[in-house]
């Protein structure tokens, strides 16, 4: 079987890729980024989720809001399909 050439955040097979974590004003999230119409998030507990289809106007308003985890909470978290990542998409380290 061919194994993949590219990596993807929700790949773990090779956590090699990275992207540029952005720290925001929150409790709860650690860090976000953006990457092919993905919004990234890694919480502060050490959990990472991509949320597909997530325009870039979100990603850009959870860097210059007060509260990002409010924003998250009441625009993004239930109105995006998401996925639960297996690498930090910041590190590529593998999480538990």
């Amino acid at each position: 079987m061919l194994q993949p050439t590219h990596v993807t955040p929700e790949n773990t097979e090779h956590p090699t890729h990275r992207v540029k974590p952005v720290f925001v004003s929150s409790s709860t999230i650690d860090c976000i980024g953006y990457v092919a119409g993905k919004l990234l998030v890694r919480f502060k507990t050490g959990t990472a989720y991509s949320y597909d289809a997530c325009p870039y106007t979100y990603f850009a308003a959870l860097q210059s809001v007060e509260s990002a985890g409010k924003f998250f909470s009441k625009n993004i978290r239930s109105k995006f399909h998401y996925t639960k990542l297996q690498a930090d998409p910041f590190t590529g380290e593998i999480l538990t």
